[in-house]
C-alpha cells in the first residue's frame, strides 16, 4: 500500500529543505537519499522499485541540480533552457507523484516467500535448464543468422526465457549450476564487445546484483563496496566505449580484441588527469540527465 512506500518522509525532506533552502539542493537531497534508501532496504526486499525511483531521480534531480552550476560553461552539449526554481518546481513534484503511483498497489511479488520458491526450483529444475540454454541457443541464432526482422524480433523477446533460467538456477544452486550461469554470463559479454553495445549488459548486471544481494541478505558495508566498484566501472565504461567503437568501426578486420587494445592506450585513458576531469565528469553527468528534454520542452511551452 501507498503507506509502505515512506514517500511520507521523502515529502518531509522536500518541504524541509525548500523551505530553508533552494530547490536545487531540495533536488539533490532527494536524489540522494533515494540511493541511500536503496542500499539500507536491498537485503530486506528485492530492490527493483527502488532501483527505477533511484534511475528517475538521478536523471530528473541529482544530475541536472549538479549541472545547473555548469550550464553556461561550454563543456555542456545540452544545457537547460529555463530557470532552476522553475524546472525543480515541476521535477520535485513529478518525482514524488511518480514514488507514489508506483506504491499504490500493494504486491508480495518483491517479497517473496524463497523457501516456496526453491522447492518450486526444483521441481521445476530441468525446466529451468531447458529455459537458459533454449533462450541462449535462440539468441545466438538470432545474432549469426539472416532471419527477417518481424521475426527476428519474436526469437528476440523468446530468447530473454534465458534469464527466467538464470534467476530459477540462482536461486536453486549458483554453485552447482556455476556453468550455465556462467554461459549466460560469458556470451553477454562477448555480445557486448562485439557490437559495442553495453545496455543491456550494464542493466542485467544491476538486475542481477539487486537479485543476489536480496538472496545473500548483504550487509551495508559489502553493499557499498559494491555500488562504489559498480559506479567506477560504469565511469570507466562509459569513458572507454567512444574510442572503443572508433577503433572497432575503423577497423577492416573487426577484431575487438584489437580494438580493446587501441581504446585503452589511447589518450583517454593514458591521461589520469583528463580522464578524472571536470570537463570528462560533466559529459558523463549528461549520459543520466534526461532533464534537459523536460526543461526544453518546457521552454517551448513557455514560447509557443
Amino acid at each position: 500500500m501507498l503507506k509502505d512506500s515512506k514517500i511520507w518522509i521523502y515529502l518531509l525532506i522536500a518541504i524541509a529543505f525548500s523551505s530553508a533552502t533552494t530547490l536545487q539542493l531540495t533536488a539533490a537531497a532527494l536524489g540522494i537519499t533515494y540511493m541511500v534508501h536503496l542500499f539500507l532496504v536491498s537485503s530486506s526486499t528485492i530492490a527493483f522499485r527502488e532501483f527505477t525511483l533511484v534511475m528517475y531521480s538521478l536523471n530528473y534531480l541529482l544530475s541536472p541540480s549538479i549541472l545547473y552550476n555548469f550550464n553556461d560553461s561550454d563543456i555542456l552539449p545540452y544545457r537547460m533552457n529555463v530557470e532552476p526554481d522553475e524546472y525543480f518546481s515541476i521535477a520535485i513534484p513529478g518525482i514524488l507523484a511518480l514514488h507514489a503511483g508506483i506504491y499504490m498497489f500493494k504486491t508480495e511479488i518483491f517479497s517473496t516467500r524463497f523457501s516456496f520458491v526453491k522447492i518450486q526450483a526444483v521441481l521445476n529444475e530441468d525446466a529451468m535448464k531447458t529455459w537458459l540454454l533454449g533462450g541462449l541457443g535462440l539468441k545466438i541464432a538470432n545474432d549469426i543468422l539472416p532471419i527477417p526482422g518481424e521475426i527476428a524480433f519474436f526469437i528476440l523477446l523468446l530468447s530473454g526465457l534465458r534469464y527466467v533460467g538464470l534467476f530459477g538456477l540462482l536461486t536453486l544452486n549458483p554453485s552447482k549450476y556455476k556453468y550455465y550461469i556462467g554461459a549466460v554470463v560469458a556470451y553477454e559479454f562477448f555480445w557486448a564487445l562485439q557490437f559495442a553495445f553495453f545496455h543491456d549488459l550494464m542493466i542485467w548486471i544491476i538486475f542481477f546484483g539487486l537479485y543476489y544481494i536480496f538472496l545473500k541478505k548483504m550487509h551495508i558495508a559489502k553493499k557499498v563496496l559494491l555500488g562504489f566498484i559498480f559506479i567506477i566501472f560504469a565511469y570507466l565504461l562509459q569513458n572507454f566505449k567512444g574510442e572503443y567503437r572508433n577503433q572497432l568501426y575503423n577497423d577492416e578486420v573487426g577484431d575487438y580484441s584489437v580494438a580493446i587494445t587501441g581504446a585503452v592506450n589511447s589518450e583517454t585513458f593514458r591521461d589520469n588527469d583528463a580522464l578524472f576531469s571536470e570537463e570528462k565528469i560533466a559529459s558523463n553527468l549528461v549520459r543520466v540527465n534526461q532533464a534537459w528534454i523536460a526543461a526544453s520542452t518546457i521552454d517551448n511551452m513557455n514560447r509557443t
